[in-house]
């Protein structure tokens, strides 16, 4: 009687799990290999595009948006230095005046004509709140309003025009009225055409209101917060916070401590620059009287330092695609080693759901002649002689079959020769 065995034990388990691992070690080395090929390529690819988008981000932050910034400043600058220098042009031409040299000279009975000219440019001027006329000795002989200017003598800005030929003052603030207004002094030496001596100074003051300047050239920058400081680091403007310019001690954020840190303290020329930090990008300039075209040779410029600032956010918006880019990419590769993990899954699967079918197949061309020749031998064994080997197959176990049949014939003629 046949012998049960189980199928893993059985010709036809044997065959097919042989098989099944002949087909899936080849699988299972080539997608290892293929799976870290790919891990190892994501690696790299996602530390080159971390590395080439933060250095992309960096040169457009610094290139682009910073420098941007710094150019903005440079132009409000220009146009400051710009203002004061037609300003200067306004009381040079006040200098020429023959009325007002009569007047300087004492040449005139009672400067009325001098007056009457000077009254009308200051009453017509969206910038000057006085102007008077002195003579060599500092003595006030004109005066457009009723200010009372000082005593030319122990005036600095007359002391200086009369030796230089013209003094822009420093800003100071006006404590004689109760207007928040930053003045300055703009004096012109008045020298006789024909001995080219000093005869007198001209001397218009100028009255800016730091709240006017906040709004007017805030509003050249809607987007942007505008800082403004004196050459000597006072605050001017902060178009965010009108009344700052009044307190005492401004608290200074980290980008205007930035900015005031490389502020020199002349009147020099600070190209476009810029500040990045957390919180915005800020870019700072100077222009000078040098950077605009109508130049004076006795005065080096206002000095003051523009400040142009941003919310990083905001300012560097644009840039967040890069960030964007950078997880796609990052997303594409990882979705590809995914899939190909996938499909490398699929076919270890496919392996393992066909080849096992395939190989019981094609195992029923060795297991039933075996089975046959088995059954036949138990026959045998049991007596019957007259048993028949029908295997029909060209290869070995056709060979093996002819030989038992042989044997079984053998066997009968043996059987048959002993009975008789």
């Amino acid at each position: 009687m046949a012998k049960q065995r189980s199928f893993f034990k059985s010709l036809r388990g044997k065959i097919s799990l042989q098989m099944l691992l002949v087909s899936l070690i080849p699988i299972v080395i080539l997608g290892s290999v293929v799976f870290f090929r790919m891990q190892d390529s994501e690696d790299n690819a996602n530390r080159s595009v971390d590395r080439s988008v933060d250095e992309s981000r960096t040169t457009l932050e610094n290139n682009t948006v910073g420098k941007t910034k710094g150019r903005m400043a440079w132009l409000l600058s220009l146009e400051l230095e710009t203002w004061a220098a037609e300003r200067i042009a306004e009381v040079k031409s006040w200098a020429g005046d023959m009325d007002v040299r009569h007047a300087a000279a004492n040449s005139s009975d009672d400067g009325q004509t001098a007056w009457a000219m000077l009254a009308e440019k200051v009453s017509l001027s969206q910038f000057f709140e006085d102007a008077y006329v002195t003579n060599a000795s500092g003595d006030t002989v004109v005066q457009a309003t009723g200010y009372n200017a000082q005593n030319a003598p122990d005036n600095s800005v007359w002391k200086t025009a009369m030796s230089k030929g013209l003094c822009v003052s420093e800003i100071n603030s006006d404590t004689s009225t109760r207007k928040s207004n930053t003045l300055i002094d703009i004096a012109f030496r008045i020298d006789d055409l024909n001995t080219r001596e000093p005869i007198g100074v001209v001397v218009g003051r100028i009255a800016l209101n730091p709240i006017t300047l906040s709004q007017e050239y805030g509003s050249k920058l809607p987007d942007d917060r505008l800082v403004i400081w004196s050459r000597t680091g006072q605050l001017i403007v902060d178009s965010e916070n009108m009344e700052r310019f009044s307190e005492q001690n401004p608290a200074w954020t980290e980008a205007e401590q930035g900015v005031l840190d490389k502020m020199p303290k002349d009147a020099t020329v600070v190209e476009p620059n810029y500040v990045i930090t957390d919180e915005v990008v800020a870019g700072y300039a100077r222009a000078a009287n040098e950077s605009v075209s109508v130049q004076f040779t006795e005065f080096d410029g206002l000095g003051w330092m523009v400040m142009v600032e941003e919310p990083s956010e905001t300012a560097l918006a644009a840039l967040d695609s890069l960030e964007t880019l950078k997880d796609d990419l990052g997303d594409d590769l990882a979705d590809n080693k995914n899939m190909t993990v996938i499909i490398l899954l699929g076919i270890v699967l496919g392996v393992v759901v066909i080849v096992p079918g395939v190989a019981f197949y094609l195992s029923r061309g060795i297991t039933r002649p075996v089975a046959h020749l088995r059954d036949t031998a138990e026959k045998v064994s049991l007596g019957d002689t007259e048993v028949e080997v029908k295997v029909e197959s060209n290869d070995e176990i056709g060979d093996l079959a002819e030989s038992f049949g042989r044997m079984v014939a053998a066997i009968r003629f043996l059987s048959k020769d002993g009975e008789e």
